[in-house]
């Protein structure tokens, strides 16, 4: 594909970093707190609901990012490889994946049968689920300890959402926005149906239409160059500092105020307008009163994201585990803090090496099959 062509979004991996910090301060900071109450529970709870926000957003840049390039194919070339698309999708998420089952199905038994882990109310996973690739509708696993395979079976929803939007970028490219439009009912209808069945929806994928269908419609109105976009390029700096207060008011607040009300369903509908708000001040805007594509070390931590993210599962886990092994008490901000320290760099390096060793040179491969 033409390079002078291409879109390219250069402030997506500091927004990659941003929205992973909140699933990290999560997940350390449960498994720390998950036999307790009090204070750091609390703030726990909090965080958590934030991070609801960091998977919504990963849906709408999937979506986003993806419809992007297969309308760019379509114009460019007058049609859809099904088949590189496939290929492509395989190489980004494949390897890393599997290192995350080898240690869920093999070093993970292993370790609470050598460390003798008395660990509560846990029930060891089946592989099957995962093999057909709905471990999130058919997995039985339960226990604070299996925090860190929420976040891995989490991975398997972005492959449900793969096979389904190549099909429809395939055979039904032509209905996008329509599509986009009924996704976007999809998801509130989902969300709308567990707050009345009182049932958990973070591990449903069709609870994330809503941020599905708006990352697809902002994609097509950016290629098609709809009027509203235009006029989001022109907004003052005083008009973009007033969105941006909004948005992030929404995003922080949003979760925890109406999480127990109907009102929950219509959250993702704001926070993916806001994300796509973003990505074209950021990309397109006059007026910015902040680059975040200036921001090195987030955009590092961007570029890292995916692999960054299932690998914090599992290290969380690996410290928790090693702290518990010689009783080592948090029982101070200190201590939390050097753990919670300890955990991220751990995580960053594990995650820089695996770019830079598995993910990198993949994604050299995946770029042959971009050809057409």
């Amino acid at each position: 594909m033409p390079k002078n062509q291409r879109l390219h979004f250069k402030d997506i991996p500091a927004l990659r970093a941003m929205a992973f910090l909140p699933i990290y301060l999560f997940c350390i900071l449960f498994l720390i707190s998950a036999s307790e109450t009090g204070v750091l529970s609390d703030i726990t709870t909090i965080i958590g609901k934030i991070a609801r926000n960091s998977l919504d957003f990963f849906f709408f840049l999937s979506a986003f990012l993806i419809t992007s390039h297969g309308l760019r194919e379509y114009k460019y070339y007058d049609r859809f490889c099904l088949r590189n698309f496939y290929i492509r999708r395989f190489f980004r998420v494949g390897v890393v994946l599997l290192l995350a089952m080898l240690f869920t199905f093999i070093v993970d038994p292993w370790l609470i049968k050598i460390l003798a882990l008395d660990l509560k109310l846990v029930v060891q996973p089946t592989i099957e689920p995962f093999i057909a690739l709905v471990p999130n509708y058919f997995s039985s696993f339960s226990g604070d300890h299996f925090v860190y395979l929420k976040v891995i079976t989490s991975i398997f929803m972005f492959i449900q959402f793969y096979v389904f939007w190549g099909i429809i970028l395939k055979f039904f490219y032509r209905y996008l926005a329509v599509i986009g439009l009924v996704l976007i009912g999809i998801g509130i209808l989902s969300r709308i149906l567990h707050l009345y069945n009182e049932t958990e929806y973070l591990l449903d994928t069709l609870a994330y239409s809503t941020p599905i269908g708006i990352g697809c419609l902002y994609a097509i109105a950016i290629r098609n160059g709809w009027a509203f976009t235009t006029k989001m390029k022109e907004f003052s700096k005083s008009t973009n500092s007033f969105i941006y207060v909004v948005g992030v008011a929404i995003l922080l607040a949003g979760y925890l105020v109406f999480s127990q009300s109907y009102l929950s369903a219509l959250i993702p509908l704001f926070t993916s307008l806001f994300f796509g708000y973003i990505i074209i001040e950021q990309t397109f805007g006059k007026s910015s009163f902040v680059r975040f594509k200036t921001k090195k070390v987030l955009t590092q931590i961007g570029i890292i994201s995916y692999g960054l993210i299932i690998y914090q599962a599992i290290i969380n886990v690996l410290v928790i585990v090693a702290v518990d092994s010689i009783d080592f008490k948090l029982d101070s901000f200190l201590k939390i803090a050097m753990v919670v320290i300890g955990a991220l760099i751990g995580s960053v390096i594990t995650a820089n090496i695996s770019y830079k060793l598995l993910e990198k040179p993949l994604l050299r491969i995946r770029r042959e099959f971009k050809k057409v």
